[in-house]
């Protein structure tokens, strides 16, 4: 089902990636190839720095589309695999609306998570990359 659900989720992905990679200008490699880095460097200095949020995002909205999807754990669920989305969606068929509703709260939740987890990871990450610099001086004014 995990296998079924990821590649329905294909499209989706691939059009975020795509759209994340046509923003990216062919001049900011060939700059970073003539300022003497190497085809890896560029790779992971330039490219990856740049894309990744996009990435993240599309990843982030695909979660969100594997855990409201209902039509295909409908349409290819075994009699004994049920996944969350549609017990919840049974729930409200069968009249049991707060069971229903508490369902789908726990179905946000888990997407807030992610979506916690994924800015703590970016701000993290943002951290270690400027925790090497050198500390900044405070600006100060200088009045004549």
């Amino acid at each position: 089902m995990t296998l079924v659900l990821i590649v329905a989720t294909i499209p989706v992905s691939s059009r975020i990636a795509e759209g994340a990679l046509a923003q990216l200008s062919p001049e900011l490699e060939e700059a970073g190839r003539t300022s003497g880095a190497g085809s890896w460097r560029v790779l992971l200095t330039i490219v990856l720095r740049l894309i990744i949020p996009s990435f993240l995002s599309g990843w982030f909205l695909s979660a969100l589309f594997i855990s409201g999807n209902l039509a295909v754990p409908m349409l290819l669920a075994p009699p004994g695999l049920q996944p969350v989305s549609l017990t919840a969606y049974q729930e409200f068929l069968l009249g049991n609306m707060s069971q229903g509703a508490a369902l789908f709260m726990i179905i946000l939740i888990a997407a807030m998570v992610v979506l916690a987890i994924a800015g703590l990871s970016m701000k993290l990450g943002a951290r270690l990359r400027n925790g090497a610099a050198a500390p900044h001086a405070p600006l100060t004014r200088i009045t004549p």
